[in-house]
């Protein structure tokens, strides 16, 4: 598809992370363990490469659809929260991703319109103006063959007197 790579990442960690959410969770559950994923395991699950994990990570966790745990031994998980979980099952960033791609293709339209306008109004104009000097050369034989004709019958006419 055309969407610009980052939506589709995103929606891809979220997905990642919704599907751990939901493998994991259990009634009687009482902590996070069982829904977390680390950045290398969500790399894995959504088949992107971590660099790219770790772009999309602090974008979704600023939007708060993603909740950092950092555990005591240093090492950092992730797991998805409520407001993740509606814009994966909305497919928000699909759609976000689509309708940008939208814009671009209008505002790239609306360039080219422009550009082909400028084009035909700019031969248009030439055509005028070539059209223009051939009327004004046509123009000014018809007065000489005018007067000529006015002349010869002005001629003809004393002539004849």
């Amino acid at each position: 598809m055309l969407l610009k790579k980052k939506y589709c990442d995103r929606h891809r960690v979220l997905k990642a992370l919704q599907e751990k959410q939901e493998e994991g969770w259990r009634p009687d559950s009482i902590g996070s363990e069982d829904i977390e994923l680390s950045g290398s395991e969500i790399a894995e699950l959504a088949r992107l490469r971590e660099k790219d994990v770790w772009a999309q990570i602090d974008f979704l966790a600023f939007e708060k659809e993603i909740v950092v745990h950092e555990k005591n031994d240093f090492s950092i998980y992730y797991f998805i929260c409520q407001k993740g979980t509606v814009s994966y099952y909305d497919r928000k960033y699909i759609y976000t991703g689509r309708k940008e791609l939208l814009n671009d293709i209008y505002d790239w339209m609306k360039t080219v319109s422009t550009i082909v306008l400028l084009i035909i109004a700019t031969i248009t104009f030439i055509l005028n103006i070539i059209s223009t000097k051939n009327n004004t050369k046509e123009i000014q034989k018809l007065k000489v063959e005018t007067n000529a004709i006015s002349d010869s019958l002005k001629a003809q006419s004393n002539h004849e007197k």
